[in-house]
Parts: structure tokens; sequence; C-alpha cells
């Protein structure tokens, strides 16, 4: 995704050249394995968010939409307009330049998000589109299931919480449990967990003498910094004069 002016952009795959003139949001999206090369025109550098999607996460969307993942395609693009894929590009970039950790259960979930919506619009499957893909799940989590799912979290929140792992307390893919834990919670999961922390952290600094770096540690949150800009933003204080 382009962050920078408006700028002449040229690629060079297998041998052909193709030229674009992109904006700020535009994005280009390059499949696994393909050999490329990019320049501007006139040598500038431009600023630009590159994301990494592992593509066993697009083989399970696949499967999840009832596709052969052997004979799935992304398909190479370059400076297209993708509101959505901007959105979810400038989420990612606000928590890291906002010091977050981005930790894993957000990464998880930025990766299910992006790969349903590449599969969508970017991939060979795109071009006819999949029933099971198009058709959001209606279906909410059992109550049984929704229990599990939050003891687990609770007995866990200080550790590095996982997409996979949380699903599987529900016995659900990752793929069909973010949208289910949502329809049921009103939260994503990642929110979820985030609101989860800053209650443990109130409890904490209600109960104890523990310095604020501890229990922002306790409460899972990666770094004191991290933790103050979160509960701030929830809380509407910071930890101390809570306290």
């Amino acid at each position: 995704m382009y962050l920078g002016p408006t700028a002449e952009l040229i690629e060079r795959e297998e041998g052909r050249l193709h030229r674009a003139i992109v904006r700020r949001g535009d994005v280009s999206v390059v499949p696994a394995g393909l050999e490329s090369e990019w320049w501007w025109e006139d040598g500038r550098e431009v600023d630009r968010l590159h994301t990494y999607l592992d593509p066993a996460i697009f083989r399970q969307a696949a499967e999840e939409a009832g596709t052969d993942p052997e004979r799935l395609e992304v398909l190479n693009s370059i400076a297209v307009r993708d509101i959505f894929l901007e959105r979810t590009g400038m989420a990612l970039l606000e928590e890291l330049i906002s010091g977050g950790p981005a930790d894993r259960l957000y990464a998880e979930s930025l990766a299910q998000v992006l790969a349903v919506r590449l599969l969508r619009r970017h991939s060979s499957l795109g071009l006819e589109p999949s029933r099971r893909l198009d058709r959001e799940p209606t279906g909410r989590l059992s109550e049984a299931s929704l229990r599990s799912v939050t003891d687990y979290v609770g007995d866990n929140l200080s550790g590095d919480l996982s997409l996979s792992e949380i699903a599987a307390a529900a016995n659900l893919s990752p793929y069909h449990f973010a949208r289910t834990f949502e329809r049921s919670t009103g939260l994503s999961s990642h929110q979820y967990v985030l609101h989860r922390r800053v209650e443990r952290a109130k409890e904490l600094l209600k109960s104890t003498d523990l310095p604020v770096g501890v229990v922002a540690r306790k409460a899972g949150f990666a770094s004191p910094s991290h933790f103050s800009q979160q509960f701030r933003r929830l809380v509407g204080i910071t930890p101390s004069a809570f306290r």
C-alpha cells in the first residue's frame, strides 16, 4: 500500500514492463514466488506499507470456501483501488505507529480478513465467486462454546494468545470462529481480549500495590506504554490516576 505523493511506478515481471500512476492508498498485490522488479520513474523514495501473508492462510480460507487450494491463483495487480484493503492496512499501520505490539492475536485476525478479501477480489476464485465465501455465516456460538472460549481467555490472559488457540476452544476453524464470535459478543476476538486485559488491570490496580509496569505485564500487555495508551482509551484516565 502506497503512503506517499502521486508517482509513476514501473514493474518488470517475466520480461514485461508495466507502468502505473500510483496515488496514496493504492494497493499492489504480488503472488507468492513471483519474481519481479520495481522502481519509481524519477528514482524517488516513496513511503509504503508491505504486508506479507503466509500462503497457508490462503489455503485454509480456500478450503473453507469449498475450493481446491491447488487450483487457486492470486492475481498480480499494480496500483489498484481497494478501500477495504486500504482501511485494513491503515489499521495495522496505526497500531505500529502508536507503539502497540501488533500482537499475535491482532495480526492473525487481520490476516484472516485480508485473506478472505484477496480471495474474493484478487484471485482466480474471485473471478467465479464461491457461494460459501460470499455468504457470511449467520450462526452464533452456543452457550457452552462461548463459555469455553471466555474461560480459556481468562485462564491465559497474561500470555501470547493466538486466534487459532482461542478458536480451538470452541472447536471451530479460525475462519468461522472470527465471524461467529463477533456475532455472539459484538466484539472481535482482539477487542474482547483487550477489554478483558483492561478489566484485569483495573482489578490489580485496585487490589495491589504492584508497579504499573508489573500490572501491565500480568494483564498481558507487551509494554507499559501500550498498556497506558489502551487503558486511557477505554477507561478515560491513566492507570495511575485510576489507582
